[in-house]
C-alpha cells in the first residue's frame, strides 16, 4: 500500500509538472494579432460573397461544381466551413511551434477564396 501511494505521489507530481517540449506562456503566440483578425475577416468576407453569388446562380439554374450539394444551404454552409477550419488551422500551427505555416495559411485560405469568388462571378 505504501509502494502504490509512493508511485500515485511520485507519477502526480511529475504530470503537475510543465511537460517538456511545450510551448511555455510567455512564448506563445497570441491567435487574435491584427494581421490574423484581418485575415479571418478576409476570408469570412470572400466566402460570404462567394457563397451569396453561388445561392443566385442555383435559382436561376446554375449548378455548383466544388460542393456535394446543390441547394442554396448545403452550399453555404460548406463554403461557410472554411472559416472556423482556417481559424482552428492557424492556431493548431502556431500551437506547436509552425509559425511560417500559420501566416500560409492565414494568408493562403483568402487568396484561394478570391479564385473561387471570380469564378461563381464569372459565370453568373
Amino acid at each position: 500500500m505504501k509502494l502504490l501511494l509512493l508511485v500515485l505521489a511520485l507519477s502526480t507530481s511529475l504530470l503537475a509538472g510543465e511537460l517538456p517540449n511545450t510551448p511555455s506562456a510567455d512564448r506563445t503566440p497570441k491567435l487574435l494579432t491584427r494581421e490574423n483578425v484581418i485575415a479571418f475577416s478576409l476570408n469570412a468576407a470572400l466566402r460570404s460573397a462567394d457563397a451569396a453569388i453561388t445561392c443566385r446562380n442555383l435559382t436561376s439554374g446554375g449548378v455548383e461544381w466544388t460542393a456535394p450539394s446543390q441547394s442554396c444551404a448545403g452550399t453555404t454552409a460548406w463554403v461557410m466551413s472554411g472559416v472556423p477550419v482556417q481559424i482552428v488551422g492557424v492556431w493548431f500551427l502556431q500551437r506547436t511551434g509552425h509559425r511560417k505555416m500559420a501566416r500560409v495559411l492565414a494568408w493562403g485560405m483568402p487568396a484561394s477564396d478570391a479564385a473561387y469568388l471570380s469564378v461563381s462571378l464569372a459565370h453568373r
